[in-house]
């Protein structure tokens, strides 16, 4: 973690329900936002997986597909550079 670097896309199945809150001084050094909607991620109804991302990215579209044989559902977002964007 000491080696990360934004512009970053940092995501996985934490199963923390309160990633933003476990570690400050990781999602304050890289100022990392969560790009999925604020619902669950897994079939227990917890939010444990997440897609952070740092300043100079945008999100253009994100969200949560319920999972039918898993335990956790899909989390995805369409990532984009800044410096892709147009006016």
């Amino acid at each position: 973690l000491n080696s990360l670097e934004a512009p970053l896309v940092f995501c996985g199945d934490f199963n923390a329900p309160h990633l933003l809150d476990d570690f400050p001084s990781l999602i304050d050094s890289l100022q990392l936002k969560s790009a999925l909607p604020d619902r669950p991620t897994d079939l227990n109804g917890n939010h444990m997986d997440y897609i952070l991302y740092s300043p100079g990215l945008t999100v253009e579209r994100a969200g949560v597909v319920l999972a039918d044989r898993a335990d956790h559902c899909m989390g995805w977002a369409e990532v984009v550079s800044g410096t892709m964007l147009t006016s």
